[in-house]
């Protein structure tokens, strides 16, 4: 089985060693890694370059693009294999990732998704998600409803799924979102995919403090929540009262984050994005509910601290 690896990189000079080194040196080696230079305008191209590896496959772009969403569509359309992994330039891997994935694959040769655990690494401290700590299971299934009540199953940096999945959903929202477009992509997925799997082994390493991050609220804030539309598609699909619920769960949390985050940078918060979906009385106050109740967990710290960008 071969995997095709697909990084993007825009101005990610100081991490690059780190991110790419933690590819080459996987246990397992059948893979092709292609690396997306997204008009870089330090010396990124340069430090890749530098890798003497015939796994490595460089591509270029003239033009940025928010979120590295383009620069993704280009490395699946390069690509030769059918399952697909995604790294972040300024994450990394455990040397076992590919090797546990490959594992999990042959486990549930029908499904189409495999997510790992992870960890978030700070300059002075490293937070697992405490959600993660209650699981006991090494494999654990997991569903579109399940994504929207937890927002924890997938990070770009840990999951490994088919080609013809993300090809099938439209792929990456290019030249549609500015961030939040990973999630949207995961949310059309997982609408379409026929299993997916967690492993709970921290495979990979989310690092927070790094240059030139999309998810930076003063840099590139949030402007619109990215899946609204993908998320109004399968709320008009679906008569699922689970699944249902959880959509008005997910989008509670992310209409206060963003409220939160307009917050802490001096804007006003847009109060019109409680009716994003839609502004009947019933809706409305089903949302107020949900938004008082991430309020007090918030305010408890027992929730949502270490949720992935919205």
């Amino acid at each position: 089985m071969k995997f095709s690896i697909i990084m993007p990189v825009h101005n990610k000079a100081p991490h690059l060693y780190r991110s790419v080194k933690s590819v080459l040196e996987q246990s397992y080696s059948d893979f092709e890694f292609i690396i997306i230079d997204d008009a870089s305008s330090d010396n990124s191209y340069e430090i890749l370059s530098g890798f003497a590896d015939e796994r490595i496959k460089i591509f270029s772009r003239d033009t940025p693009g928010p979120g590295g969403y383009a620069a993704r569509n280009l490395g699946i359309d390069k690509s030769s294999s059918e399952w697909i992994s995604f790294l972040d330039a300024d994450d990394e891997w455990e040397s076992t990732y590919l090797e546990c994935v490959e594992q999990a694959i042959r486990q549930f040769p029908t499904y189409e998704i495999i997510s790992t655990n992870w960890d978030s690494i700070y300059a002075e401290s490293t937070v697992i998600n405490s959600y993660f700590e209650k699981i006991v299971d090494k494999y654990v299934d997991f569903t579109l409803t399940d994504f929207f009540s937890q927002n924890y199953f997938i990070w770009t940096s840990a999951v490994t799924l088919k080609k013809s999945l993300i090809k099938k959903v439209g792929m990456f929202p290019e030249g549609r979102c500015k961030r939040g477009g990973d999630i949207d992509a995961w949310i059309r997925c997982l609408s379409a995919s026929e299993g997916n799997v967690w492993i709970n082994e921290k495979l990979a390493h989310y690092h927070r403090e790094t240059v030139n991050r999309v998810t930076d609220n003063t840099r590139n804030p949030v402007g619109e929540i990215c899946s609204v539309r993908s998320i109004e598609y399968i709320r008009q699909q679906s008569k699922d009262v689970r699944l249902l619920k959880a959509i008005d769960f997910f989008l509670a949390r992310a209409i206060y984050n963003k409220m939160i985050i307009d917050y802490r940078r001096g804007a006003k918060p847009a109060t019109s994005d409680l009716c994003l979906i839609d502004n009947k009385t019933k809706r409305f106050l089903t949302w107020v509910k949900y938004l008082l109740r991430i309020f007090l967990f918030e305010k408890k710290g027992q929730v949502f601290r270490n949720s992935t960008e919205s």
